[in-house]
């Protein structure tokens, strides 16, 4: 899916070419008032008892409403002029904010790197995994210490097993993140496609006898997500596509700019709207070229 594609050097071109009609309307018109008005005053001072004092009197009436208009039109279109500068540094500054948010994605941590073949442990992210809440869990606390002092049989089945205990607990942290952002686009379908995966993963913790308190369908483990928001989300909340009746997901596009935008809708306010103008001519474009 591609995205708007806004040149910042067209704009200032159109916005320093509006400045320059402005400025260009204000100083003809300026030569041309000048000129006629020089002549009415050269007619009124050689002839003047000339029939028709009342029409010269109404062109020099007319000079000053067209001097009032061409004022108008000039400071109009310098304020438009001012507005395409800003609206140019705005994309400029879009463009920079969406390249530097390029990062890598979130990928899961497996705490089975943590325990090396010595029986010790160490890595990145070590110390947040001793402290995690679930890795006090009683059942955790024996298959670490498996992984840490069993047989390589038991070492290996241990760390396999805490590896899918905490990929489960993390995919219900992803999914509550990702149902949040379904929500804002008011996605129903999506919310509830992320509700049937935190169910689903709450059995697998609960066929591990885990304690319910640290996944249970009330409690809020979001924070447990490290991604953004919609790293969370696998389909694009902003598309609600229904072909005979039945609801088609559409996949997450790729394209940086396009998530950007996404990202501003949540924000709201005045960017939100901006942002959210700008997706829907976007689909707007995608319905025109999908009827082609």
């Amino acid at each position: 899916m591609s995205s708007i594609k806004v040149d910042p050097k067209k704009v200032d071109e159109l916005s320093a070419q509006t400045k320059r009609f402005g400025e260009f309307v204000e100083r003809e018109e300026r030569k041309v008032n000048q000129s006629i008005s020089q002549l009415v005053r050269d007619t009124q001072k050689q002839y003047p008892e000339l029939y028709g004092r009342s029409e010269l009197n109404e062109i020099e009436r007319l000079l000053k409403e067209i001097r009032k208009q061409a004022e108008a039109i000039s400071v109009g279109l310098r304020d438009k002029a001012r507005v395409l500068t800003e609206a140019a540094a705005r994309y400029r500054k879009d463009e920079e904010t969406a390249k530097t948010s390029t990062k890598k994605k979130y990928e899961f941590v497996s705490p089975s790197t943590y325990y090396s073949t010595n029986g010790r442990l160490s890595g990145e992210g070590l110390t947040s995994y001793l402290e995690d809440a679930l890795f006090q869990d009683p059942e955790v606390q024996k298959l670490h210490q498996l992984a840490l002092h069993g047989t390589e049989e038991e070492k290996k089945e241990a760390k396999e097993r805490i590896d899918a205990i905490f990929k489960a607990r993390n995919t219900i942290a992803r999914a509550q993140v990702a149902y949040s952002v379904y929500k804002a686009f008011r996605n129903t379908y999506l919310m509830q496609q992320a509700h049937k995966e935190a169910m689903k993963q709450r059995e697998i913790l609960k066929g591990y006898d885990i304690d319910e308190e640290l996944y249970g369908a009330d409690v809020n483990i979001s924070e447990y997500f490290k991604g953004s928001a919609l790293e969370a989300c696998s389909y694009d909340p902003s598309m609600q596509i229904v072909k005979d009746g039945k609801f088609v997901p559409i996949l997450m596009p790729e394209d940086n700019q396009y998530q950007y935008l996404l990202g501003l809708v949540l924000k709201g306010g005045a960017q939100g709207a901006w942002a959210q103008k700008q997706v829907d001519e976007i689909h707007k474009q995608l319905g025109e070229i999908g009827r082609a």
